[in-house]
């Protein structure tokens, strides 16, 4: 998948959460601290899961509220 997607989860969460919530996602679901995702980068859909559960995680909300989120 191409990493608009990501960035767009990322927009979002900074956007309801803080760019601090979007770090602790990402240190949750593994990723290494300074990675960051383009519009063009692409990144496989494990690595999108783990990141949709990091975000779950640390806002204490449902995946199902997560993905609802993002599709609005």
């Amino acid at each position: 998948m191409k990493g608009t997607i990501v960035k767009c989860m990322e927009d979002l969460v900074i956007e309801k959460f803080g760019a601090g919530k979007w770090k602790e996602s990402l240190e949750k679901a593994g990723i290494p601290e300074g990675r960051t995702f383009t519009a063009f980068c692409d990144v496989e859909e494990t690595e999108f899961t783990r990141i949709m559960t990091g975000v779950a995680e640390v806002t204490y909300l449902s995946m199902e509220q997560v993905m609802e989120a993002f599709g609005e």
